[in-house]
C-alpha cells in the first residue's frame, strides 16, 4: 500500500488536470495520484500514478460512479478533484444523494452545481443574488429574445447552456442569424459583455479589408478565483487578466484590481450562502465604461490554476488541507511570478 495520501482526479488529462499537476510541481511525488479519463492517450496521465480509462461523463454518470467506488475502497483516496464541469455536477449529485458513501470532494449541494454549470441557471441565480451576470435569455423562448434584443441589440453570443473552453460558441450579429438559433433546445443566448466598440472596430476592418486568415474576437478576460471552506467561509480570492486565444489562456498577468477582488467577495458569499463548497470560479469581462459582467462560472480548478499558484496563490494546497486534511509543503519558486506565458511543447508518442 502507498503511504503517501491519494487524490483520485477525475478527468485528469484534460487542461485542468494539467494545471493541478504543474501547480504541485516538485511536491507532485508527494503525493499518490489516481486518475481517471476518457482518452488514453491525454500526456498528463503518464505523470499519474494509476489510471483508469471511463466513458464522458456525460450519460455515463452510473459508470464513472461505478469506476469512482471501485478505486475509493481500492486506494482510499483522501480526496476526489473534479477536472470538468460535467464531472462537479455528477459529484456533488451523487454525494447529495448518499450513492458515494465516505469520498470527500470540494463540491456543494447540487442546487449550487446546477447554478454553476448551467447558464440559464446561472443567470437566475445572479439575478436573485444581485450580481451581475450578462443578461440572458433560452434560445427556446422568442419572446425573451425578442426582449433581449430590445434591450442591449446585436451582438449577442450563443453557447451551449452547459458550455466551456469556448466550445461551440457564436456570435450573433443580426436578426437573421438569431432566426436561425431561435427555437435550438439547449442554447443560451446572452448579451454582448466586452467591449463593443473594439468588436465594432474588427468587424469595420474586416469589412473593408478582408478577414484575417487568423483571427479571433476573444478580449482580456478578468479570471476571478474563490476558495469556499467545507464551513462555508470564503477563505481566499484571486484574480488575473488574461489574454485569449482559440479559447486558451495564452497570458495571465497577476490582477489586483480592487473591484474585481470585491466582485469575486462578492460571488463567493453568494455561493457559499446557497450552499457551495471548494473553488468558485467566475469569468468576466469589462464594458465600454470599465464595469465587470460576468458571463460564466466555474465549480473548480481551471487552465490558469497553475499560473495563481506562481502568483503566490496556491489553490491546490489550500483545498487538500481544508477539505482532507492533507498537508503539502509550499511550493518552491525563488519568487512570485507577475506573469505566465504558456507556450506549445512537445509530447513524443510511441506505437
Amino acid at each position: 500500500m502507498d503511504p503517501r495520501p491519494t487524490v483520485l482526479l477525475v478527468s485528469a488529462g484534460s487542461l485542468v488536470g494539467r494545471n493541478v499537476l504543474d501547480a504541485l510541481g516538485d511536491r507532485r511525488s508527494d503525493l499518490c495520484i489516481v486518475a481517471t479519463n476518457s482518452d488514453p492517450a491525454a500526456p498528463a496521465l503518464a505523470e499519474c500514478d494509476v489510471v483508469e480509462i471511463v466513458p464522458e461523463t456525460v450519460g455515463s454518470e452510473h459508470r464513472l460512479e461505478t469506476a469512482i467506488k471501485r478505486l475509493y475502497e481500492a486506494y482510499s483516496p483522501t480526496l476526489v478533484i473534479p477536472c470538468r464541469d460535467d464531472d462537479v455536477l455528477m459529484l456533488a449529485t451523487a454525494i447529495e444523494a448518499g450513492r458515494l458513501p465516505g469520498v470527500k470532494a470540494p463540491v456543494g449541494n447540487r442546487a449550487t452545481a446546477e447554478a454553476i454549470c448551467d447558464g440559464l441557471a446561472s443567470a437566475r441565480f445572479s439575478e436573485i443574488a444581485g450580481l451581475p451576470f450578462g443578461a440572458s435569455a433560452p434560445s427556446e423562448d422568442r419572446a425573451a429574445l425578442d426582449r433581449l434584443v430590445a434591450a442591449h441589440g446585436f451582438p449577442l453570443v450563443a453557447k451551449p447552456r452547459r458550455s466551456f473552453g469556448s466550445h461551440n460558441v457564436r456570435l450573433i450579429g443580426n436578426p437573421l442569424q438569431l432566426a436561425q438559433i431561435a427555437g435550438e433546445a439547449g442554447l443560451l443566448v446572452q448579451a454582448f459583455v466586452g467591449s463593443r466598440r473594439t468588436y465594432a472596430a474588427q468587424r469595420a476592418d474586416a469589412a473593408r479589408l478582408g478577414d484575417p486568415l487568423f483571427h479571433t474576437y476573444e478580449q482580456l478576460k478578468i479570471s476571478l478565483q474563490a476558495m469556499i471552506s467545507p464551513a462555508g467561509e470564503v477563505i481566499g480570492v484571486s484574480a488575473s487578466k488574461n489574454e485569449m486565444k482559440q479559447g486558451f489562456s495564452m497570458r495571465v498577468t497577476y490582477c489586483d484590481d480592487a473591484d474585481a477582488l470585491a466582485l469575486a467577495n462578492r460571488c463567493a458569499t453568494a455561493f457559499a450562502n446557497a450552499g457551495w463548497r471548494g473553488p468558485l470560479n467566475v469569468q468576466t469581462h469589462r464594458n465600454d465604461s470599465g464595469t465587470l459582467q460576468i458571463f460564466e462560472f466555474g465549480g473548480r480548478f481551471n487552465g490558469v490554476t497553475a499560473a495563481r499558484a506562481w502568483f503566490g496563490y496556491d489553490e491546490v494546497q489550500q483545498v487538500l488541507r481544508e477539505f482532507a486534511g492533507v498537508t503539502i509543503r509550499d511550493l518552491n519558486i525563488k519568487r512570485r511570478a507577475t506573469e505566465v506565458r504558456k507556450v506549445l511543447s512537445n509530447v513524443p508518442f510511441y506505437g
